[in-house]
């Protein structure tokens, strides 16, 4: 899934052990998220997020309007950003 979606693709050349071994995790993780995403909410992060495709691109590619979009990757990337935080990798936002 990783390379699919390139994730850490242009990483940068100079890094230490720690970094190679948490970016390692990040993408894991990331990809599990991918993986266990809804397949419509997967194919919008695909499209907008990866292949760059504006909303209204993604909502024509997908025959759905934009706001579907828009809600959907909204969801996918919600859950990305759960997993994450589960796995410690990035800090949890407080609600202020």
């Amino acid at each position: 899934m990783s390379k699919e979606f390139g994730l850490l693709d242009g990483a940068g050349e100079a890094r230490s052990a720690e970094d190679v071994v948490v970016d390692a995790r990040f993408e894991a993780v990331v990809s599990e998220a991918l993986v266990a995403l809804p397949t419509m909410h997967r194919v919008v992060v695909q499209l907008v997020d990866v292949d760059g495709l504006t909303y209204a691109e993604a909502a024509e590619a997908l025959g759905v309007p934009r706001g579907t979009v828009m809600s959907r990757l909204h969801r996918a990337r919600a859950r990305i950003r759960t997993s994450l935080v589960a796995a410690g990798l990035v800090p949890k936002r407080s609600r202020s």
